[in-house]
């Protein structure tokens, strides 16, 4: 171990021997009512939540758990995509379920007061916090439950010179070897991973919640070395005016809404992407630390880049594959740029043939896509099945769905066997030209052979001349 670790495994020992929790609650009567109107549209709505009359009320009653997770003013959050639908989506909810109309109109009312108001007592709370000399500390940092709640609150905060430098982070940050002088978490203990609490990464951990929400922290094992019971030396007792008297539990934080992520994914993307060049692929949707999602390949054992933080330097950075990536993995993801790298390689090699070639590969894929889209079948793994069986019926050798996926993808270039490519130009109305479309392929087959060994041009005319 080295001597940096070292320290830092000491840091983190001497947060958990000496550390002390500190509650602080807040009153608001207003979100209160939310909080409970929220809860029960939830529960009155139950099988018919997820219907597209409903969705947007059950929207805005979860967004109650992000409110109580942050110190922006009542104002900064959006409930709706379009606010002044607001009456007209109560109206259609009344009409068709009248069960759950009292609740719509209820919440409606209740975000148009929070929405017209600046306040938070979460803030308050905070901005008290703040101005209290003992606790201005350079590498004080607020802690907030979700990555995508950080951004906002750090520039907020920024907003408010008042508030004094505090860095905003989520739990993941609290995971590696940094230690704090003190940090602040927003919301109720029990929304946070275990870890926050049982080796904590600071001596001075203030808890700000509102009250009803409010329970101290119970460990559940502890992290050896601490006082009995694996609690931290001290707790506070939140303030006994402010701490309700309940052992009711609180509402654990949701988990992701996967059916909304994915309808909203394919709602924001071409329906003729896949007649037009877009790969049609197997993928399985990851949720990302920072409240963001992506889908990844897993088709033909697709690989993906993690990153181990405590590997050495060289092997910090190395691929596995896509479907076996586990929660708790650093995915290393690009944002925009870069490519492939052959492709524009091999064109070059192709020299003039290069652009005809190409468009002759892009007209045979997507009328291959356009077949699989157009089958009659009620599903993607039914539609390419259907298509591997009328391959087949016309002579393919090797026709399945994995294997037409493949064939489908712009990372292939043609069939490996020639009875495979001639079916499928039967498919789509070019065998005719099934002599010449063979022809090509494997010329650019070649070329991408070359490219990947480092063939110029040049090169490749003296390799010909000898």
């Amino acid at each position: 171990m080295s001597s940096t670790a070292f320290a830092a495994a000491v840091a983190i020992y001497e947060c958990a021997l000496s550390g002390r929790i500190e509650y602080h609650a807040a009153e608001c009567p207003l979100f209160q009512r939310f909080w409970e109107a929220s809860r029960r549209l939830e529960r009155g709505a139950g099988a018919i939540a997820s219907e597209d009359i409903v969705r947007p009320l059950i929207r805005a009653a979860r967004s109650r758990f992000a409110v109580a997770a942050s110190p922006l003013p009542f104002c900064q959050f959006s409930y709706f995509r379009r606010p002044l639908d607001a009456d007209s989506i109560v109206e259609r909810v009344s009409q068709a379920y009248p069960a759950i109309a009292q609740e719509a109109r209820e919440i409606a009312a209740l975000i148009q007061d929070l929405t017209a108001s600046d306040a938070n007592p979460l803030l308050d709370r905070f901005e008290q916090l703040s101005c209290q000399r003992s606790i201005q500390a350079d590498g004080a940092a607020v802690v907030v439950r979700e990555g995508n709640l950080r951004e906002a609150c750090q520039a907020f905060i920024e907003s408010r010179p008042e508030l004094g430098q505090w860095e905003v982070i989520d739990p993941h940050a609290l995971r590696g070897a940094r230690t704090f002088p003190l940090l602040v978490l927003i919301g109720p203990t029990s929304w946070f991973p275990g870890y926050v609490f049982e080796a904590p990464r600071a001596v001075e951990l203030h808890v700000i919640s509102y009250a009803f929400l409010l329970r101290p922290w119970r460990p559940q094992f502890a992290l050896a070395g601490e006082l009995e019971r694996g609690r931290p030396k001290a707790q506070s007792e939140p303030q006994d005016r402010l701490m309700h008297d309940s052992h009711e539990p609180i509402e654990p934080w949701p988990e992701p809404d996967w059916e909304e992520i994915k309808r909203r994914a394919f709602e924001e993307s071409d329906p003729a992407a896949t007649k037009h060049g877009h790969d049609a692929v197997e993928a399985r949707l990851f949720l990302l630390g920072q409240g963001l999602a992506v889908f990844l390949d897993v088709s033909h054992r697709s690989k993906s880049l993690v990153i181990d933080p405590e590997a050495d330097d060289e092997a910090r950075v190395t691929r596995i594959l896509s479907d076996e990536i586990l929660p708790g993995k650093f995915l290393l993801q690009r944002t925009e740029g870069g490519g492939d790298y052959i492709v524009p390689l091999a064109d070059k090699i192709l020299g003039e043939r290069a652009q005809p070639s190409r468009a002759m590969q892009s007209e045979w894929k997507g009328r291959l896509r356009a077949a699989v889209a157009e089958s009659p079948q009620p599903d993607v793994n039914s539609r390419l099945m259907d298509v591997s069986v009328r391959l087949l019926d016309l002579g393919a050798h090797l026709a399945d769905e994995t294997n037409l996926r493949y064939w489908m993808s712009s990372r292939n270039i043609c069939t490996r066997d020639r009875r495979d490519f001639q079916a499928i130009l039967r498919l789509v109305g070019l065998e005719s030209e099934s002599e010449r479309y063979w022809s090509v392929m494997r010329q650019i087959l070649a070329a991408h052979h070359l490219a990947a060994r480092g063939e110029s041009p040049p090169n490749r005319r003296k390799a010909l001349v000898k």
